[in-house]
């Protein structure tokens, strides 16, 4: 039996894809904690593994009929001694060995990376250890927030899977063992997703980094003057700084003098754009866009502004 355990669409697309050329009754799938068997911001294993066939395991029961474990995005650990295969697998979201641990979509952020990437790793007696099958790369854009490069992880991640899961299948592939040169960890300590609270007194380019790597919709925003902020933009022009720290605000924005330059904070206005959408006039208020985090935003109810339009019957906006 070949088990995917984990969440979100990158678990999902891959039960999906091994469906259509491997029988249902010879997968099987092991949830997370959090899974509540609805789609939400993401898709729902559970659910998906009951629309296709696909029966729900304990990992205890894992553990002792896998053939093939693959964990994605899994929240438990794993203890390779207890399973009856030694064909356990994982796809971590960084190129390790930098970034084994949490937290990899800010971490690459805050520290200035170009790039990360997606690997695909046996799973040994350590975290994220295991010798490396497959890796690809990702470059990190100057617009990526979080919420972007969790995105990107998924989908990459994905095609990773897609390329490699018939040689995992058929045992065919080659690891290599990570360089403990190269390695960095980082704990749930890294980083307090609840102080996000931002600090103008430091530099701009400073501002903008924890902005991005706080700016990740579903769990949290970060916070300036009592309100969530989604993106900063560094304005072209130097910033004395004097006894007032505001330059500048309205409904939309607030500019703050940084240590070294004017920043332009951006206010969440999803709210806004939502109601826009609805009656056609979002394309004649487009500066509302630099008030999202970005176009796939979407409501409590999984609806992007596309999906939006679209449902109402507007499709000159989309």
């Amino acid at each position: 039996m070949i088990v995917i355990a984990g969440k979100n669409n990158i678990a999902v697309n891959a039960l999906t894809h091994l469906a259509t050329f491997i029988n249902p009754e010879n997968l099987g799938i092991v949830c997370n904690n959090t899974e509540n068997g609805k789609d939400f911001w993401q898709l729902s294993l559970r659910k998906k593994a009951l629309e296709i066939g696909v029966s729900e395991l304990s990992l205890f029961e894992a553990e002792r009929v896998a053939d093939v474990f693959i964990s994605l995005e899994f929240d438990k650990i794993i203890n390779v001694k207890k399973f009856n295969t030694k064909e356990i697998f994982n796809i971590h979201f960084s190129l390790l060995p930098k970034y084994r641990g949490v937290y990899t979509s800010s971490l690459p952020i805050l520290n200035n990376e170009a790039e990360t990437g997606v690997t695909l790793h046996q799973i040994d007696s350590g975290i994220d250890s295991g010798c490396i099958i497959s890796q690809k790369k990702i470059k990190i854009n100057d617009y990526d927030c979080s919420l972007d490069l969790y995105i990107k992880y998924c989908n990459i991640g994905f095609d990773l899977f897609v390329d490699t899961i018939k040689s995992i299948l058929n045992g065919s592939y080659s690891s290599t063992k990570q360089d403990a040169t190269m390695l960095s960890y980082y704990s749930r300590e890294s980083i307090d997703f609840s102080q996000n609270q931002i600090n103008i007194n430091q530099n701009a380019n400073d501002i903008i980094k924890f902005i991005k790597a706080f700016a990740f919709r579903p769990f949290q925003l970060p916070i300036y003057n009592k309100r969530h902020i989604v993106k900063g933009e560094i304005l072209d022009c130097n910033s004395k700084k004097s006894n007032d720290t505001t330059y500048k605000s309205s409904d939309d924005f607030i500019d703050v003098s940084a240590l070294d330059e004017f920043v332009r904070l951006y206010y969440d206005r999803f709210d806004v754009a939502y109601e826009l959408c609805k009656h056609n006039n979002l394309i004649s208020n487009s500066k509302i866009l630099n008030n999202l985090i970005n176009v796939d935003d979407r409501t409590k109810q999984l609806q992007t502004l596309l999906m939006i339009s679209v449902e109402k019957g507007f499709f000159d906006q989309t």
